[in-house]
């Protein structure tokens, strides 16, 4: 049995963010039967509940970090360490080498050493080159929002909240969420600014304590504990929230933001969300004011348009299938060597070439070959698809391909499949090595290959990986039917 370790801390002062990302990646491993430890110094009562129910073992300390080494020790036989806490480095992650087989850190600051062979930073502002001085050379780089370790809940709630259709104009639904501890009381003054605010809402309050309703004029319901905020996002039109964790669980979902950031480390986040366009970023809790806050949420209510902008463009950020690209990173050797990452416009010029090779337009939909402003088009609208799954298929770490998935409205929520391997990577075993990753991680979902008649190489490689004949050039996973 596979033996995975989470090395992370929760108090009220830290946050709960940690263990919750940590959680949404242990169910995964557990789904494939790992047993699976926490060791914490700071955990709170309610996570601590949480991970019992779970069945999750966890091991406690109250001293110095020698003390998480010697459980680590006593536990033995590790697979898998996870490390996701600020406070620990290269220094700590080298002494437990000694215990385990593969280390796996999770950090969001980008400004310390570690000892580790894959190390993920989920956040939209961070770029590879930020690490390259702290990691070894072997070590792995999972970069960006696509790898964000969100609840499995977030992923089934996606396809109804992608369906929305903008706010409620008549009593739009306001969600407060201003992180499990909310040690500032920025939900308290987020309440008493909207006292005086003109339109009626109806409001969801994730807060401790209690709430003086007498005389308020709009209803307000008060959540002060819950494990699962998936369902509050979908319910909402609007968000006013941290820049935390969630609000890559409220992009996933398509919920537009005010990010009031409640921490230093949160203001890259925000800033890059706001810059992108999928949030409004209106400061740090110590400088907003009221009248700045309820001028930038009427301007978001009055602006229909600005919204389902918004909408889509947090939906593009976070698709919720951060946990199975981690644990496919994660898993034994890949495939042949065979790995999947999502594409960016940096791709663009690579894919260019391949789609200009003849063999490649010989059996394709359109012969013609695209012209670059064509191609840049056509991929800037692709990569801006909620619904388009963009993935660089990867042979000993270097491009070798890509594996596309559109969402098919005419075909029962069917995605269509569009593989392309490069000339020079060809009958290595790639492509079908490559659908099997991608079912993998995208294991929620039913795909659907049409296949050009006189393709033969292609129709043999759906029949090989598990599809069947569905009509004279359609192809269906057999699973999935």
């Amino acid at each position: 049995m596979t033996r995975i370790i989470f090395r992370a801390d929760a108090s009220t002062s830290i946050g709960a963010g940690h263990i919750k990302r940590c959680l949404s990646l242990a169910a995964k491993f557990r789904q494939n039967n790992a047993d699976v430890h926490f060791i914490c110094r700071e955990i709170t009562d309610n996570l601590t509940e949480e991970m019992r129910s779970l069945g999750y073992q966890l091991h406690r300390f109250v001293e110095s970090e020698d003390e998480a080494q010697d459980i680590l020790e006593r536990i033995s036989q590790v697979d898998l360490l996870v490390v996701d806490h600020y406070e620990l480095d290269q220094v700590w992650e080298s002494k437990a080498r000694s215990f385990v087989k593969k280390i796996f850190v999770i950090d969001d600051l980008a400004n310390r050493s570690h000892d580790c062979d894959v190390l993920l930073d989920q956040n939209l502002n961070r770029v590879a080159s930020d690490y390259k001085q702290f990691v070894p050379k072997h070590c792995r780089l999972l970069i960006g929002p696509k790898y964000a370790l969100l609840a499995e809940s977030y992923l089934r709630k996606r396809f109804p909240a992608s369906l929305k259709k903008g706010k409620n104009t008549k009593k739009p639904k306001l969600l407060i969420s201003m992180g499990g501890s909310d040690l500032y009381n920025v939900t308290e003054f987020v309440l008493e600014a909207l006292t005086s605010y003109k339109h009626t809402l109806e409001i969801t309050a994730l807060m401790k304590g209690t709430f003086v309703r007498n005389g308020y004029p709009h209803t307000v319901r008060v959540v002060e504990h819950i494990n699962d905020l998936s369902g509050l996002i979908l319910d909402a039109d609007i968000a006013i929230g941290a820049g935390g964790i969630t609000a890559y669980e409220r992009c996933c979902l398509g919920l537009p933001t005010l990010i009031i950031t409640t921490a230093e480390n949160q203001e890259p986040t925000a800033t890059a969300l706001d810059h992108c366009g999928a949030a409004k970023y209106l400061g740090s809790f110590e400088k907003i004011t009221k009248e700045r806050l309820i001028a930038s949420l009427d301007q978001l209510i009055a602006d229909a348009e600005t919204v389902k902008k918004m909408q889509k463009i947090a939906l593009n950020v976070c698709d919720g299938y951060g946990v199975s690209r981690v644990l496919s990173e994660l898993s034994a050797d890949a495939i042949n060597k065979v790995q999947l990452r999502p594409a960016t416009m940096n791709d663009a010029e690579l894919i260019l070439e391949w789609q200009q090779d003849p063999s490649t337009r010989q059996y394709a939909r359109n012969i013609s070959v695209p012209t670059r402003e064509e191609h840049f088009k056509w991929m800037f609208e692709k990569l801006s698809d909620p619904g388009c799954l963009f993935n660089i298929v990867l042979y000993d770490d270097k491009p070798a391909g890509v594996l596309r998935y559109d969402y098919m409205q005419d075909k029962n929520h069917y995605f269509e499949i569009s593989i392309l391997i490069s000339p020079t990577h060809r009958r290595l075993g790639i492509a079908k090595a490559a659908l099997k990753i991608g079912r993998q991680i995208f294991y929620d979902l039913s795909f659907y290959a049409e296949v050009h008649p006189d393709n033969k190489p292609s129709r043999d490689l759906f029949l090989q990986a598990g599809y069947m004949s569905c009509s004279s050039k359609g192809y269906v996973e057999e699973a999935h039917v």
